[in-house]
């Protein structure tokens, strides 16, 4: 799934980002849209957009109880689906702490794999009706790695 777009400042290094950011007048570089670049709500909104059409097609299968989806992408375009399902479906399961200062849930490791069990009501105004993060941002996984 695509990342968000920095615009102008595809290519740049985190700390050249941020150093930008902040002369730009902007705090929380998380926050930061450069030119021709995506704000987080905009990424948001893309995520909202994935999701409706996922539940779709999701409930094209209607004698599977289970459907599985692995989803990969980048970490701009995870946080702000990690905040969708946090802040807008409520999801239970979530870490309550290790948020930063500015209640954002840090970035996924690399490789990291966070799971959610979602349950679906096509009769509903929204389609997702739960939500329960099972796993989150786990790298066991790598333990086996030398």
């Amino acid at each position: 799934i695509r990342e968000k777009s920095f615009g102008k400042l595809e290519n740049t290094t985190l700390s050249e980002y941020s150093k930008i950011a902040k002369n730009d007048g902007c705090q929380d570089e998380y926050q930061y849209a450069p030119e021709g670049g995506e704000s987080p709500q905009q990424v948001r909104e893309r995520v909202r957009e994935f999701m409706n059409a996922l539940c779709i097609e999701a409930m094209a299968f209607e004698n599977d109880d289970m459907w599985k989806v692995l989803l990969v992408s980048h970490a701009g375009w995870i946080r702000e689906f990690i905040g969708y399902m946090s802040e807008d479906l409520k999801c239970r399961g979530l870490p309550t702490s290790g948020r930063n200062e500015r209640g954002y849930y840090p970035f996924t490791p690399n490789t990291g794999i966070t799971t959610f069990s979602l349950t679906l009501d096509k009769e509903a105004e929204n389609m997702i009706i739960s939500a329960e993060c099972t796993l989150f941002q786990s790298i066991q996984h790598l333990d086996s790695v030398p």
